[in-house]
């Protein structure tokens, strides 16, 4: 685009944003020597991660990269609709999961009982958390068996509770070990690109995966296999993750020690915001469960979408690497919101009988996908901006285990939904549209 009509562009969407929400989302006027100057940055800096200091992130991307593709929800919510589960209950099992991470408020006390061994906890919560495909694809290849879904949903269930309890822990606590072990001009330059590199090869990764289950047919035994494949890369993440440097003893401040917490300035309304952000996303339906039920799309579609959204997140996670390290981590959370508040209102256009509608929804994943990237980079780099020693750990565990009771308690709210709806176009715009505006609700908190 030139640089002159990206200027315009920004500048009626600061406008409008200055109306709604009484504040612009950026005052940077773009030029072209400055997107030639972001684009060779960009360049210079993934060619600097991909040297020999930096073999173990790069293994740890590859692993968890895997871990996403193939053991996380792009495969788990087609791979449960093709086992027969309803869209209500493949919405309360991602609500268990996401409630896994209240678990995370106990991380502090935890913590302190190991005198703070902040390495042991992280790689007993990565070895259980992200290994889950391994069990995943043994039920999986029961239900091919014939084992019946009575017996075999409620195992999935507790494995995916326990694996969202345990990855919240193991992934939460790598970000505070970088911060641990690196200075923060180089924390600021790993952090983001190893979920970014993470997000693009998933993307890879779930190309082939969706011809796969399209060509296959998608059933459970097909399904198995490709979770045990994603277990393995959780191993291979493990592996990266005891490769890194040692961070020593980890200082925890908060009820686990004599003092109390001691909150900054700004950190309340920083959480409301992400507790309504948080609401938002547990009821905004899974894009794929939409296309399968509602559309009926191929279950390949739904993890094209997927894979389509991984390599969208690449892209945003390099661009606010870059921004980030001398930008402002607010402007971009506020930036997010209103992305995956447009994204759902895409989504209802994406109505039975459009013939647009699967164009529609891929340019909602590209929103919503570039939306969510920005959203989780920005938001953790909030809080260690916003926070310093031992406090960061005990707020950043009190700020995971608010945004997913949010995002679980609204997800349990959607299935009851859906099920009384009986997973109709009527209900999901329901909830699509609710979602879109409490998500723009939050902007105004930040």
């Amino acid at each position: 685009m030139p640089h002159h009509l990206l200027n315009d562009t920004l500048a009626l969407a600061e406008r409008g944003a200055r109306r709604l929400f009484g504040t612009p989302l950026a005052r940077t006027r773009w030029t072209g020597d400055m997107l030639a100057r972001g684009t060779r940055s960009a360049a210079v800096g993934w060619r600097k991660f991909a040297t020999p200091p930096y073999r173990a992130y790069q293994v740890l991307t590859l692993g968890q990269g895997g871990v996403v593709a193939l053991a996380g929800d792009a495969i788990t919510v087609p791979g449960l609709l093709a086992i027969g589960a309803s869209p209500a209950i493949v919405t309360a099992i991602a609500a268990i999961t996401a409630l896994g991470g209240v678990g995370q408020i106990f991380l502090p006390r935890l913590l302190h009982r190991t005198h703070g061994k902040l390495r042991l906890v992280t790689l007993v919560a990565t070895a259980v958390g992200e290994s889950r495909g391994l069990v995943l694809g043994v039920l999986f290849a029961l239900s091919a068996a014939g084992v019946p879904l009575g017996v075999v949903l409620p195992l999935v269930a507790i494995t995916l509770a326990c694996a969202g309890l345990f990855s919240s822990v193991g992934l939460a606590n790598q970000m505070t070990w970088f911060r641990v072990i690196l200075p923060e001009s180089e924390r600021r330059f790993v952090a983001p690109r190893v979920s970014g590199m993470a997000m693009g090869i998933a993307a890879i990764l779930l190309l082939p995966m969706a011809l796969l289950v399209d060509v296959t047919g998608g059933g459970p035994a097909v399904y198995a296999g490709i979770l045990f494949v994603g277990g393995l890369a959780g191993l291979l993440e493990l592996a990266a993750v005891g490769r890194l440097r040692h961070p020593g003893k980890v200082t925890v401040t908060g009820q686990a020690q004599s003092g109390p917490i001691v909150r900054p300035a700004g950190w309340r309304r920083f959480v409301e915001s992400m507790f309504l952000s948080g609401v938002a996303g547990g009821l905004t339906p899974y894009f794929s469960v939409f296309a399968i039920s509602v559309l009926h799309f191929s279950s390949g579609f739904a993890i094209l979408m997927s894979a389509l959204g991984s390599g969208i997140a690449l892209i945003t996670a390099t661009a606010v690497g870059a921004i980030l390290a001398q930008g402002s981590s607010s402007r971009l959370l506020r930036l997010s919101m209103v992305l995956r508040a447009i994204s759902v209102f895409v989504v209802l256009a994406a109505f039975p009988g459009n013939p647009l509608a699967a164009t529609l929804l891929l340019s909602a994943v590209v929103l919503s996908s570039s939306g969510n990237a920005i959203g989780q980079i920005s938001a953790t780099e909030r809080v260690f901006r916003l926070t310093e020693g031992g406090a960061t750990i005990a707020l950043s565990s009190q700020f995971v285990a608010v945004s997913s009771g949010s995002v679980g308690g609204a997800q349990i709210v959607a299935a009851g939904v859906i099920t009384v709806g009986l997973a109709g176009y009527p209900v999901f715009a329901l909830l699509l549209g609710l979602s879109g505006v409490i998500r723009l609700a939050a902007v105004r908190l930040i």
